[in-house]
């Protein structure tokens, strides 16, 4: 009689415990791991300061690097040799061309006094920024060392922003909104 009472409660402890498992296991499902990509990016470029793509194209700008230097040093001259630069790259052969380069002459260990103030704006026809002399653009079909035109003569001192609104370029400088009219200027 004794066996029979250990194996009715053996039966029993063991329906217990199959049946916790089996409702625990079915309440509380076990998380799966994130699908996360494990691919590296392709990096295109580096030291690009700003991009923007244009039906295809990749429209970006290299800004010098400029060490920051105290009273008393100067940049060395390869950090301060290197020109500001725009080109653009189309997104399916990754095939490049500047559109503008200027290295301004300075002494050695000077770094580039020229420098792209805004995002890039491209419409098109043109390629649109701010400088320190104001609104500046190029054609799509510049050469590197063709002159810049100057659009809006405006002496800028801190960064701004550009937006294309089709016949208008829209931009902030120094606290301000202004609006360049693309057809009448």
């Amino acid at each position: 009689m004794q066996t029979g009472i250990n194996k009715l409660w053996f039966f029993i402890l063991v329906s217990i415990l199959g049946s916790v498992m089996l409702f625990a296991g079915s309440k509380h499902p076990l998380a799966a791991a994130p699908n996360v990509p494990l691919e590296t990016p392709n990096t295109m470029v580096s030291g690009a300061n700003n991009a923007t793509i244009y039906k295809s194209v990749i429209y970006y700008y290299q800004n010098p690097y400029c060490p920051p230097i105290g009273p008393n040093a100067t940049a060395s001259p390869a950090d301060a040799a290197d020109p500001v630069v725009i080109i653009r790259q189309r997104t399916t052969d990754y095939e490049r061309r500047t559109l503008f380069s200027r290295n301004d002459p300075r002494p050695a260990g000077e770094c580039n006094p020229y420098a792209i103030l805004s995002n890039l704006v491209v419409d098109d026809d043109y390629v649109y920024w701010l400088d320190a002399q104001g609104l500046a653009r190029i054609p799509h079909t510049s050469n590197a060392d063709d002159p810049i035109e100057h659009v809006i003569n405006v002496p800028i001192l801190q960064a701004g922003e550009l937006v294309d609104g089709g016949d208008f370029v829209y931009g902030t400088f120094e606290g301000h909104l202004f609006a360049y009219n693309k057809l009448t200027g």
